[in-house]
């Protein structure tokens, strides 16, 4: 890069933003975009060694954790940002409702920030059926059943494909392209519209692009900082807890509980059957998408805003006292079996192929061991002793964070 190109893009860079938006309640929406670039490299290294086919999916997985330099390390990385950027973006949606900054010029933002929600819970369910043990197929199962309700039926092979290589193409290519697009759109809109006044007295909602005490270079440095923090704390939670892994799966049967994400859903299926979970998931991301067209005043400020908060607050608490009502039921049978979903599939003559024999040999009830929820005994002895190097790597990089993103500035609020 040249010295005039690189000082044009600092200049575009260095434009003015508030103060305010450079404290951390605003920062949960950029670390979330550091913990999706941590996703994609990571997964890069982990499709390098996993075989997605029915039968080679948990095997390959098995053989890599022992016998591949830091693919149990970087899968446990992988999982735990999976985890953590949920929890992120669940942060900035609050905060983006507390303060109001859903409301109109900001609606299009909004939304392209639920569909951003809604392609990474999708991402991380099709991750999970990735594994291809329990938990896994009984998470295939409630797809089958669920898009049976439409009247759609899938099986194990599709058009000749198995249906773990079609989930593993979207994983890696469909939804990375949806992902980019609306990530991208989403920033633009960001950058357009600015960020939103702070919800005091007084405040409506308005463009505020180019306004503010602050550089944006300065937010970027900050910004990177707590993504290298975040890192940091991720690679400690990945060698001190590595991701588990299942039994193999077994068809026709439930025993595993799922994600803590899909608590609240799976709470509604205990208490409406399957129907409560499709329409739970259709009603939660239809409420969210609603919340600008219902609050279209243009005041911040929550006293001119009680309703609306008042029903966020009751919307919480249903979703989390759905979640903890889940959690504390013993484990349900709710699927009727892959294998009946499988045979209505070819005797309906949609898209789904015959099942060859050799897709059926680890996974049919008849052949498998009995099912069970606990996780595999796994040799994590490889990752012990890489963590003797990517212990003080994580501290480095957790120091070097803490500079970037705590270093004094002169911007005032």
């Amino acid at each position: 890069m040249t010295d005039g190109s690189k000082g044009s893009l600092l200049a575009g860079l260095n434009y003015r933003v508030p103060a305010y938006a450079n404290r951390i309640l605003y920062m949960f929406g950029g670390i979330t975009l550091a913990a999706f670039l941590i996703l994609g490299l990571s997964g890069a290294y982990l499709t390098q060694f996993y075989n997605p086919s029915i039968n080679g999916a948990h095997d390959s997985i098995l053989s890599s954790i022992t016998n591949v330099p830091l693919f149990d390390f970087t899968r446990s990385l992988h999982f735990w940002v999976a985890n953590l950027v949920i929890i992120l973006l669940l942060l900035h949606i609050t905060r983006v409702f507390i303060t109001g900054s859903y409301k109109k010029p900001r609606r299009e933002t909004w939304l392209t920030g639920v569909a951003l929600l809604g392609i990474t819970v999708t991402y991380i369910f099709i991750g999970t059926v990735l594994k291809w043990d329990q938990e896994a197929i009984e998470a295939y199962g409630h797809v089958q059943e669920s898009l049976g309700l439409f009247g759609v039926q899938i099986g194990l092979t599709n058009a000749g494909v198995p249906i773990i290589s079609q989930l593993y193409a979207w994983h890696i290519t469909i939804l990375f392209l949806l992902l980019l697009g609306l990530l991208s759109l989403h920033l633009f809109m960001i950058k357009a519209k600015g960020i939103s006044a702070k919800p005091e007295k007084g405040a409506v909602a308005a463009v505020t692009a180019g306004q503010g005490q602050s550089s944006f270079l300065l937010h970027l440095r900050r910004l990177a900082g707590f993504g290298l923090l975040f890192l940091a704390a991720a690679s400690l939670l990945a060698v001190a807890s590595p991701a588990p892994i299942g039994q193999p799966g077994v068809l026709e049967h439930e025993v595993t509980r799922p994600l803590w994400m899909f608590w609240p859903f799976y709470g509604l299926e205990d208490l409406f059957g399957l129907k409560g979970l499709v329409w739970g998931l259709v009603g939660f991301f239809a409420i969210l998408a609603l919340i600008p067209f219902i609050d279209r005043g243009p005041y911040l400020h929550w006293a001119k805003r009680k309703l609306i908060l008042s029903f966020g607050f009751v919307f919480l608490a249903a979703t989390i006292g759905l979640g903890v009502y889940s959690r504390l039921q013993p484990a349900e049978a709710h699927i009727e079996g892959a294998e009946e979903s499988s045979e209505m599939a070819t005797e309906g003559g949609a898209v789904m192929a015959e099942e060859p024999a050799q897709h059926e040999e680890k996974i049919t009830s008849e052949q498998a061991v009995e099912p069970s929820p606990d996780e595999l005994d796994i040799d994590h002895s490889r990752l012990r002793d890489e963590a003797l190097y990517l212990i003080p790597a994580a501290a480095v990089v957790g120091l070097v964070g803490t500079r970037l993103a705590f270093k004094p500035d002169k911007d005032k609020e």
